[in-house]
């Protein structure tokens, strides 16, 4: 028959699109697990494990034998002490692992790419506004209004755009996640063999990638997460919130545009309550300047969360 989905698990188009999914004769399934089972010499499956199989005696026998060795929460913290395992052994390992590794901590860095396309983008709408004013030669008043005018609209929509496009894809995540992990409480076997072919098409050897996968798939939210990126190319889902992190994206582009576009206006702003009869080409070329070390300076901001050379990143955003 076809594979049930587990009461309450889905909603009935879940459901729905399960049967379609994979909702093929059990049979055919279970021919191609025997047959990769077969040409590897791999048996996939749940993972039988003292604590979780149903064996109490031998977790009593374990329990006892830790009290007798003196307590189990030595026992506990060795479990989890890299430097007990032969593999790990030596003064390489203890230097090694003594030695703190550098990471940018900014936490600016995750909500990059908002920080640089809204001030980029604020930065060229609000000129590409005051040029046209200024083109049309009208006066400063005309060129600070629709100057604000643009800036604030535009950062309203980019913020809002960015924030709806980034909540469209954690709520696309969080139904692919669902579906991993339908997939892995009720077909386990098919996701091992789906996970140990990927690996192997990496270059791992078959019984090598069996034994990460199987070994893996005794911990359901790893193992549902690894599938995600590897299988899917999605990272993982925030499963408790679906919009503070979009909301976070909205607001970094709506602030960044602010800020970075109010660079274009800020000579007219100036120059407004000053009077008289400024000339207006002077103006715009102060503006064209400051535009210019604005992008630069931009570019060299976001080289500091990668890798590349300030001076590269500030040309790169400067002439793209």
């Amino acid at each position: 028959g076809e594979l049930e989905m587990a009461e309450g698990t889905a909603d009935d188009a879940h459901s729905a699109y399960r049967k379609l999914d994979v909702g093929k004769s059990r049979e055919v399934h279970e021919k191609k697990i025997e047959a990769f089972e077969k040409k590897y010499g791999i048996e996939l499956g749940h993972v039988a494990d003292a604590e979780t199989s149903g064996e109490e005696e031998a977790v009593e026998e374990v329990q006892v034998e830790m009290e007798n060795l003196g307590g189990d929460d030595k026992e506990d913290s060795d479990d989890n002490d890299l430097s007990s395992l032969p593999e790990f052994e030596g003064e390489d390992f203890a230097k090694a692992h003594s030695q703190k590794e550098k990471h940018n901590t900014n936490p600016l860095g995750d909500h990059l790419k908002s920080m640089v396309f809204g001030g980029l983008d604020g930065i060229i709408t609000t000129f590409a506004i005051v040029s046209s004013v200024v083109g049309a030669d009208l006066s400063l008043e005309v060129v600070v209004i629709m100057g604000f005018a643009n800036l604030l609209a535009d950062a309203i929509s980019m913020g809002m755009g960015d924030f709806i496009s980034s909540q469209a894809e954690q709520q696309h995540a969080r139904l692919e996640r669902k579906r991993e992990m339908w997939e892995t409480e009720n077909f386990l076997k098919g996701e091992q063999m789906e996970m140990i072919e990927l690996y192997m098409e990496k270059g791992m050897k078959a019984k090598d990638a069996a034994s990460v996968v199987l070994t893996m798939s005794k911990y359901p939210d790893i193992f549902v997460d690894t599938m995600m990126v590897e299988e899917l190319g999605i990272m993982p889902p925030d499963m408790d919130s679906t919009w503070k992190e979009p909301a976070k994206d909205g607001a970094i582009t709506f602030i960044s545009f602010i800020i970075w576009g109010l660079l274009s206006l800020v000579v007219y702003i100036i120059a407004l309550p000053i009077g008289g009869d400024p000339d207006q080409t002077m103006l715009f070329g102060i503006t064209c300047g400051i535009v210019a070390i604005a992008m630069f300076m931009l570019g060299v901001i976001k080289s500091r969360f990668t890798s590349e050379p300030w001076w590269r990143g500030g040309l790169l955003v400067l002439f793209n």
